[in-house]
């Protein structure tokens, strides 16, 4: 179905929208599960994994859009 107006085109992006992502063992995240809303802010002092969080978000869609090997994106110097 092809949407027919902004709004519903809006609703089909938010209802496929990553909602919740788990990572554990890379870098400085261990045992981390974040739930994402429609808009989210990032605060934390330096060193808390903000980037992280980005990177592997980034990694994420390089493996899926890109059909990068996983090998190749999360390195073993990377994983704690």
């Amino acid at each position: 179905m092809v949407p027919t107006n902004h709004n519903e085109l809006r609703t089909k992006q938010i209802n496929g929208m990553l909602k919740r992502i788990y990572i554990n063992n890379f870098r400085c995240l261990v045992n981390f599960e974040l739930t994402l809303g429609t808009m989210n802010l990032f605060l934390g002092a330096n060193g808390t994994g903000k980037t992280t969080v980005f990177e592997v978000l980034l990694k994420l869609q390089q493996l899926i859009v890109e059909d990068n090997k996983i090998n190749t994106l999360f390195k073993a110097s990377a994983l704690t």
